[in-house]
């Protein structure tokens, strides 16, 4: 007989990458929250964001000086996750694919 799991013992799994296609290295990386903590931060992610910043992905490489405050107020979110909720966090260098042939000339 199947027991079901316990909430805190279900964790949600975040990751995103850095790089995909024109640079020498793709970083992967990830954060691993209790189910428990997870509709906490995305309601304190969601609430940061407004405003300036509605809908869709976060640009990190599109902060103007019209949406600085909210980028600012996310950060502060992670940072706040950081020190007071239970977490995990991987990350993984790796050669990007269209690199390798670049890096093994390199080499020789």
């Amino acid at each position: 007989m199947r027991v079901p799991a316990k909430p805190e013992g279900i964790l949600e799994i975040y990751v995103d990458e850095s790089s995909q296609n024109t640079h020498r290295y793709l970083v992967l990386g990830a954060v691993v929250v209790q189910l428990t903590n997870s509709k906490i931060i995305n309601d304190l992610i969601a609430k940061a964001r407004l405003p300036e910043l509605p809908f869709n992905e976060i640009k990190w490489t599109k902060v103007s000086k019209a949406k600085l405050a909210a980028y600012t107020r996310v950060v502060d979110v992670l940072f706040y996750v950081l020190t007071n909720c239970t977490f995990i966090r991987y990350s993984l260098t790796q050669p990007n694919r269209t690199t390798r042939s670049s890096i093994r000339e390199i080499a020789r």
